[in-house]
């Protein structure tokens, strides 16, 4: 491309061509791109097309086949709102120099509190892992306004959940790979992945809005208690004006109507109350990371007398830690464990 073109929107064009099946050639001030039917119809340009990302390209006027793709243009405006359709899914493979080999089965005692059963690794051993790490952003809405960002991930083989990916990455060796391509799983394990998502991004978003709710809860207290303390003032203020010298009886009739009324009136007015002060989440996922890590993955033996049962668990190097135990029951994620002589091992919400 030309020298002076802008290197975000250079960037961004190649790959949103690429994305969407397009074939092009860089070229001078430009790149000369062979658009799928379907996308040049949604960008409204031909399918050969020359695009050009310099903000001094001059399209010739008389010619439709040339298209400066610059900020303001409609063909930037239509890209940036095709690519964000969707929630993007990015691809990364990471790269360690040192995988911890050793000290397992104290890291085990250190980091999963066991009821019931002696444990010991067996062995280990390098394999690569799979993790899915989601990226939502949510929208408060009260008397006041905010707006914020969640992550979770999870383990694709094991379903365990694993907190603080997110703080960790930005410092590991990452390799990524084509962004924007769609989820690579079947329906069925994007159905369990939906329903995981959106548990948790609840639970995440709930636990991070909990100052905000504090807060409007705070004001709804205060603003109910004024306009209780207004009402019962305004109610004894009446009371004690039917007492007044030279009120006709149809005067005092109507003035005891009116203050019958105010219970009425006083619960409009916190009704009213409940509704500004109630909180409206919005919640939308906005980009997913597929992590392609190397990992260590032990066979942890189980003794409960002379019954014996090996289990397997998964070292994170991105955390440093070992992957929870996912319940066998209820499917959630755990560090504390109670093992019968069946030798189950169950988080301790499913035991007895």
């Amino acid at each position: 491309m030309s020298f002076n073109a802008d290197p975000l929107i250079e960037g961004f064009l190649k790959r949103f061509l690429r994305v969407g099946g397009a074939v092009f050639e860089e070229e001078a001030g430009g790149v000369q791109a062979l658009l799928p039917e379907s996308m040049a119809g949604r960008l409204k340009v031909p399918e050969m097309v020359r695009l050009s990302a310099a903000p001094d390209f001059e399209p010739d006027q008389n010619s439709a086949q040339a298209v400066a793709v610059t900020y303001g243009s409609q063909i930037l405006e239509k890209m940036l709102h095709e690519a964000g359709a969707e929630p993007p899914l990015i691809r990364c493979r990471l790269h360690f120099n040192y995988l911890k080999s050793g000290g397992f089965t104290r890291l085990i005692r250190e980091t999963f509190d066991i009821e019931g059963a002696l444990v010991a690794v067996e062995s280990n051993a390098q394999v690569q892992s799979e993790y899915l790490h989601l990226t939502f952003s949510y929208l408060i809405q009260s008397d006041e306004q905010r707006e914020g960002l969640v992550s979770a991930a999870v383990n694709l083989e094991s379903g365990a959940e694993i907190d603080g990916v997110e703080e960790m990455l930005p410092a590991l060796d990452k390799e990524f790979y084509m962004p924007g391509a769609r989820f690579p799983w079947g329906s069925a394990q994007v159905d369990r992945l939906r329903a995981w998502a959106e548990k948790r991004a609840a639970g995440l978003v709930a636990e991070a809005i909990r100052p905000f709710e504090a807060r409007m809860n705070k004001r709804l207290r205060r603003d109910v208690e004024s306009l209780e303390a207004y009402y019962a003032a305004l109610s004894k203020e009446m009371e004690a004006g039917l007492n007044r010298a030279g009120l006709s009886e149809k005067l005092i009739r109507d003035r005891k109507e009116k203050i019958a009324l105010l219970p009425e009136e006083m619960a409009r007015k916190k009704k009213d109350l409940y509704k500004k002060y109630g909180i409206r989440v919005q919640l939308r996922p906005c980009c997913g990371m597929l992590i392609r890590t190397p990992a260590v993955k032990l066979l942890v033996r189980f003794e409960v007398g002379k019954r014996r049962k090996t289990l397997p668990f998964l070292y994170n190097p991105i955390v440093r830690k070992i992957d929870p135990m996912v319940c066998g029951s209820c499917g959630q994620s755990t560090y504390r464990i109670r093992v019968f002589r069946d030798l189950a091992a169950l988080c301790l919400n499913c035991t007895p």
